[in-house]
């Protein structure tokens, strides 16, 4: 086992206790709950994704492959763990927010652009960012402590990036019980909202590529041979996509407010023609919505990087729209 110079003898000692779990004969339910320790720690986090490459994806682990896949994609897929990131405004008391739920494969630093944006547009506003973790119960904690963050907000906007973003929306609203979420809502944008159910190829490749950029931000190199391994596991992983079923029973519990959707000229997985889907649902839900569509120069969740000024405009005119600027 390599672990970098910042490794200690208590990280070392963890690998061993991981690496004994997962020996033993309920191994990956072991494992699946002991790696909940990590969520909360992003260099853990990538000590368990290293060990992960370098041992549980060898040839010899092939009989469990399937098993520690599933582990692992939860894992790398919400690369800064069960972590959000609160920027407070500038003023007190603060009444607006936004809360922006990221893509799979985000960790905070890779959203800060998107909490810079909003603090430079309104620097009185407090910005939340979080991308949610795959297991139930700690996405439900995860989720909780991001209501806690939104006490004393009168008015909300989310800014939810594609699949992933999403189904936290979905989930968060769930979690809502007395629908403070609905009451504060003033505007919604969908970056690069929830993609299409793929081919079974596609949702491999997809899954694979995300996390490459998960496991390069955590500086891992990967090898050809372990991309290889990745792309294997993809394929063992039962995806959840968003059907037009849940598109359509999300919107009924969404306030009517107006609404942005966003998407790239070279997205591929979220490419014009299932925007102008995905917004058309949202219309035919709930038809006194206003919904906006905006293709952007650019690919997909990167719109605020490649299009910069443009991705600026869209997102002002839903916002004045909803009397926020």
């Amino acid at each position: 086992m390599r672990l970098d110079e910042e490794s200690t003898a208590a990280d070392w000692a963890w690998n061993a206790m991981a690496e004994s779990i997962a020996e033993s004969p309920d191994g990956p339910a072991l494992l699946r709950r002991f790696t909940r320790r990590a969520l909360g720690d992003p260099r853990r986090l990538k000590h368990i994704l290293r060990w992960m490459l370098e041992w549980q994806f060898s040839p010899q682990r092939s009989a469990r492959r399937g098993e520690i896949a599933e582990i692992f994609f939860e894992l790398v897929l919400s690369p800064s763990g069960s972590m959000s990131e609160l920027v407070a405004g500038t003023t007190f008391p603060q009444t607006t927010g936004v809360l922006i739920l990221g893509f799979a494969g985000s960790s905070i630093e890779v959203l800060q652009p998107v909490r810079q944006f909003y603090s430079r547009l309104r620097p009185s506003w407090r910005v939340i960012s979080t991308t949610t973790v795959f297991e139930s119960e700690a996405r439900r904690e995860q989720l909780q402590q991001v209501l806690h963050q939104l006490d004393g907000l009168d008015q909300l906007i989310v800014h939810s990036m594609s699949n992933h973003g999403h189904r936290s929306f979905m989930s968060l609203l769930d979690l809502d019980l007395d629908q403070s979420i609905g009451r504060r809502l003033k505007a919604l944008v969908f970056d690069c909202g929830p993609a299409p159910a793929l081919s079974a190829e596609g949702r491999t490749e997809a899954a694979a590529r995300t996390a490459f950029g998960a496991l390069l931000g955590h500086g891992l190199q990967i090898s050809r041979a372990q991309q290889d391994e990745i792309r294997a596991a993809a394929a063992l992983v039962d995806w959840a996509w968003q059907t037009d079923d849940d598109v359509l029973k999300q919107a009924t519990k969404e306030s009517v407010v107006p609404t942005m959707c966003l998407c790239g000229e070279s997205d591929v997985l979220f490419p014009l023609k299932a925007a102008q889907h995905f917004a058309g649902l949202l219309q035919r839900e709930r038809p006194e919505r206003k919904v906006y569509l905006e293709c952007l120069a650019g690919d997909h969740c990167n719109l605020l990087h490649s299009a910069p000024t443009d991705f600026e405009s869209a997102i002002s005119k839903v916002l004045r729209e909803a009397l926020l600027l």
